[in-house]
């Protein structure tokens, strides 16, 4: 293959997200696989091939990677670099609010040029990549089987047909297809095509919940100035904001679509946010409350928990007093049960749904 190629191939490939003097600079935010991380470590060995006299910088902001496997990663890509690349190669990381770098620690100047960096439109987005489109539809189905006419309206409630789906979710006719197939034990499919559930989709679901953090984007924040603020007051705020693509879920959620549910206070306020784009905009929290942190550690407890919702509808539902979005009952089922709220989650599920009468839910 032709030297030229390579070069164009590199240049179309070989990305960075901002340049400064001799610095090049790429943002991660939300790492979870190894893959991904070396991924991004190779793309960006690959941008030093086609800019000699640079330092590249791996940026890492709220990385679900321990910190000894990152190093193990890039110190393997590292040596595999010719002597002249690997000694502008850097990585640095930021981690409950303290940054930190290999092969050295950044200084003061490094740090406050990467902090304006990562508060800026490169890193507004986190970048999601496609939904999982099977447990869209699962979820579609469950939320179809309420037969919530505030949602639906009145008319063309279950079933629905397979285009209803296609155009809600945003996928391919194949892919219902596909998805429909998996779920063949428990729909009913009409003689026109239609299709609902006949009963609880109980593998699928149990599924869901174990990857429900991967499907749904979960990000969550705690509090870093150690005089939080209360989960109301944060509410306020948020009504404050009227954004339309953000809902209340969790506890507050469930009990907009079941007062009677038997829940004692609110450990954290759970937002879901309709991002059918694969770039996740969380400028907002900071505007919400600029204490909180991102939580890299899955122990530690979180006071702000954002899901995203990837299909094109979101089917929010609107408070009394028009000051408030909430989530569809779904969400907040996800929601109760991150939390470990099994059984309100399962008197949720049953208040609202018609195949409970029929002894068919959970």
């Amino acid at each position: 293959m032709e030297k030229q190629d390579v070069i164009k191939y590199l240049e179309k490939h070989a990305k960075i997200d901002s340049k400064y003097g001799r610095d090049l600079f790429r943002v991660k935010r939300n790492l979870r696989s190894i893959s991904a991380l070396r991924a991004e470590l190779i793309s960006l060995a690959m941008v030093l091939h086609l800019n000699e006299e640079t330092v590249a910088y791996l940026v890492l902001w709220n990385t679900h990677i321990s910190t000894k496997r990152i190093l193990l990663e890039f110190e393997a890509v590292r040596m595999s670099l010719r002597k002249e690349i690997a000694g502008r190669f850097r990585l640095l990381s930021l981690r409950g609010g303290e940054w930190s770098g290999h092969p050295t620690n950044p200084n003061q100047a490094l740090i406050e040029r990467v902090s304006k960096l990562v508060t800026t439109d490169v890193v507004s987005g986190i970048r999601l990549g496609k939904p999982d489109y099977f447990f869209e539809i699962v979820k579609l189905l469950v939320l179809r089987s309420f037969n919530l006419p505030i949602l639906f309206g009145n008319e063309n409630l279950t079933p629905v047909t397979r285009t209803w789906i296609e155009k809600t979710i945003n996928c391919s006719y194949p892919t219902v297809a596909e998805g429909l197939r998996r779920l063949k034990r428990v729909i009913t499919i009409h003689s026109d095509r239609r299709v609902k559930l006949k009963r609880f989709p109980s593998d699928a679901w149990a599924e869901l919940l174990l990857t429900a953090d991967r499907v749904r984007h979960t990000v969550r924040y705690a509090d870093r100035s150690g005089q939080p603020r209360s989960i109301e007051t944060l509410l306020r705020r948020l009504k404050k904001m009227s954004m339309q693509s953000v809902a209340v879920a969790g506890t507050f959620g469930a009990r907009y679509w079941c007062p009677d549910l038997d829940l004692h206070g609110d450990p954290r306020l759970d937002l879901s946010v309709h991002c059918p784009t694969e770039s996740l905009d969380l400028d907002f929290v900071q505007k919400l409350d600029p204490a909180l942190g991102p939580v890299n550690d899955q122990a530690e407890p979180a006071l702000l928990v954002i899901h995203s919702i990837r299909r094109a509808e979101k089917f929010f539902a609107i408070s009394d007093e028009k000051d408030l979005l909430f989530a569809d009952p779904v969400e907040c089922l996800l929601d109760l049960y991150d939390l470990r709220f099994a059984e309100q989650a399962a008197f949720l599920a049953k208040s609202l749904s018609s195949l409970h009468k029929q002894g068919k839910l959970l």
